[in-house]
């Protein structure tokens, strides 16, 4: 039977799935990796782990396999852009689309071309997580680095042209640089030229589901492929998660919980000079409406900085889950949490909010913190799916996929918060799946990504619970409101001091 690879090089980890047409998943593997933030508000990745944890979880998950995957593809973290020489090499580290150094190179280039006229060629606002600030920053503060630089590679070009020596970005991380025309959907000359960059420096652009070539020689011997395994174009991690878990119509909403939390929905047309950011999705021809916060970063951030056991170990994510559920029954008190612990993305995109929690009294335990971490994602959900619908996209239907997804009760808190039933896949790690559908496709074995949805199961379906808590719907304008107020303030006194 027939076999196709997807892999997910995330923020954090890299997973890999091997599925079939019928959607089973033959074999999965994953492996960790970090981040560095070597100054305030940098935030870096050393690419050679990308490779690395890349052929890791390739070995791992094709060993044993009865048959060879067909193709691979994959689904890759967006924004983040590393420079390399002429042997694709990293001469420095990469840029994570989390760090925020950028904020005079935003200014600057706005001084060129009016944020008008770049919203309305992108899709997008410009700002400080994109692919053409971070090249405007090398420009501007590494100019030996910029000058030197072969290329500059997003995740998914770097990895493809070690994988198949063709440097090829897909078309929505491609779009993610805001380097590019959402129109024409290829490279801007008028952007590039403002940034200071010729294409001959950047991958050449192909739609997602489109093959690149197969594996070179040396590479098939170190990942024990056959050297005629399709390498096919992917996508950005999100819009590969779009596809995995159906959310490819209108009116269906992925809500995707990684690092960051995402809510991603599909459109014909772009909703251009609104809130909300408008990029390429992994269909030809096709766009998406995305809003972004952060999420399974805080709990990570809470887990490892006071979770620790008296003997040094971390508890697993399931029994804060347990310890929060009970904070829930014991009502000690609400707590608020400021969820914008890197700045606050799409829709609201101020890059001075912060992350605060406030009401703390003695009476409160770590399960109640934890609660409100928990509380507080669900609530910025509800907002963004909110702004969403006033922004003129319909929502008819939420997907809940990723980490946060494996929580059955942060789903219904999502579900309470927002007053949306959430329905949760059988496959959460839709990203990897959605790659491994793009794969198929490539191979001519998928008609398209519609043909692919067959392979989507729903394991559960989550409605709300009536009154559950203050975040049900009637409660949700006090919340945000407060939400608002305090970030604001603190926003006022952080820029004041120039933080």
């Amino acid at each position: 039977m027939d076999c196709f690879l997807g892999v997910d090089v995330g923020t954090t980890a890299v997973k890999a799935l091997v599925v079939d047409l019928q959607g089973n998943v033959h074999a999965e593997a994953s492996v960790e990796y970090a981040y560095s933030q070597p100054r305030p508000g940098w935030v870096e990745q050393n690419a050679a782990d990308w490779w690395d944890c890349l052929v890791d979880v390739i070995l791992r998950a094709t060993d044993g396999l009865a048959a060879p995957p067909r193709a691979l593809s994959l689904s890759t973290q967006g924004d983040t852009m590393v420079p390399v020489d002429a042997d694709g090499a990293p001469i420095a580290p990469a840029r994570v689309w989390m760090d925020r150094r950028g904020a005079q190179q935003v200014a600057r280039l706005h001084e060129r071309i009016c944020p008008d006229r770049w919203t309305n060629i992108t899709g997008s606002a410009l700002a400080e997580y994109a692919g053409a600030v971070t090249l405007a920053w090398w420009a501007d503060e590494m100019p030996d680095i910029f000058a030197s630089a072969h290329r500059f590679c997003m995740v998914e070009d770097y990895l493809v042209g070690r994988l198949c020596g063709s440097y090829v970005i897909d078309a929505p991380n491609a779009s993610r640089s805001l380097l590019f025309d959402l129109h024409s959907r290829d490279w801007s000359d008028e952007l590039l030229a403002a940034v200071g960059v010729g294409r001959d420096r950047l991958a050449a652009v192909a739609e997602s589901g489109v093959p690149a070539g197969t594996l070179r020689p040396e590479i098939a011997e170190l990942l024990h492929l056959p050297p005629e395994t399709l390498v096919v174009v992917g996508a950005h991690d999100q819009t590969a998660g779009g596809v995995g878990c159906g959310a490819v119509a209108p009116g269906t909403v992925m809500l995707a919980t990684g690092t960051a939390w995402v809510l991603l929905g599909a459109a014909a047309t772009p909703h251009v000079g609104g809130p909300l950011q408008t990029y390429c999705h992994a269909m030809p021809g096709k766009v998406a409406v995305l809003a972004a916060f952060a999420g399974g970063a805080i709990l990570r951030w809470a887990r490892e900085t006071w979770c620790r056991e008296p003997g040094g170990g971390l508890p697993d994510y399931d029994r804060l889950t347990q310890e929060a559920m009970a904070a829930e029954s014991d009502g000690r008190g609400e707590l608020v949490l400021l969820p914008h612990f890197y700045g606050s993305g799409p829709p609201w995109g101020r890059r001075h909010a912060f992350g605060a929690l406030a009401g703390l009294r003695l009476q409160h335990s770590r399960g109640d913190i934890i609660l409100s971490l928990l509380r507080g994602v669900a609530a910025q959900t509800a907002a963004a799916l909110e702004t969403m619908t006033q922004a003129g996209y319909e929502v008819e239907a939420l997907r809940m996929i990723g980490g946060g997804a494996r929580s059955a009760y942060w789903a219904q808190l999502v579900a309470d918060a927002s007053g949306h039933p959430v329905s949760v896949p059988a496959v959460t790690e839709a990203a990897a799946l959605g790659a491994a559908m793009l794969a198929a496709i490539g191979a001519g074995a998928l008609a398209d990504v519609h043909a692919g949805g067959e392979l989507i199961g729903i394991r559960h379906h989550v409605e709300p619970r009536p009154g559950a808590c203050s975040l049900a719907p009637a409660g949700m304008g006090e919340y945000v409101e407060a939400l608002d107020a305090t970030w604001r303030a603190l926003a006022v006194y952080h820029a004041s001091r120039g933080m």
